[in-house]
């Protein structure tokens, strides 16, 4: 039996002890704020780091290549694929550029 449980809540705000008792933990698009970025890979590092095992998936389109994770960012985290997205070029989310560097971070 499987179960699913899904949340639109900050998660940020929950330990990453108590998010830990997941198996899989997926995000999209979250590293577009400096602050959030950082804050958020930090927590999902230290999810993965306390729940061996587990899935993390990170997605994120790179609309702030500047905050969006490199290699190395979190022990066990690899880029697993990587898609050119193409966009709405005049969207204020895609600062004018027509095709985005779409990168899908998994633990290893």
């Amino acid at each position: 039996e499987t179960t699913l449980e899904t949340s639109v809540e900050d998660l940020l705000r929950r330990s990453a002890e108590d998010v830990a008792r997941f198996d899989v933990i997926m995000a999209g698009d979250v590293c577009f704020m400096k602050g959030l970025a950082e804050a958020f890979q930090a927590w999902l590092a230290e999810v993965s780091r306390r729940k061996p095992g587990a899935v993390t998936i990170l997605g994120d389109p790179s609309r702030r290549e500047q905050w969006a994770p490199k290699p190395g960012w979190a022990e066990g985290m690899r880029a697993a694929a990587t898609y050119e997205v193409r966009t709405a070029a005049t969207s204020a989310l895609t600062e004018g550029q027509e095709v985005r560097n779409t990168v899908v971070w998994l633990s290893a």
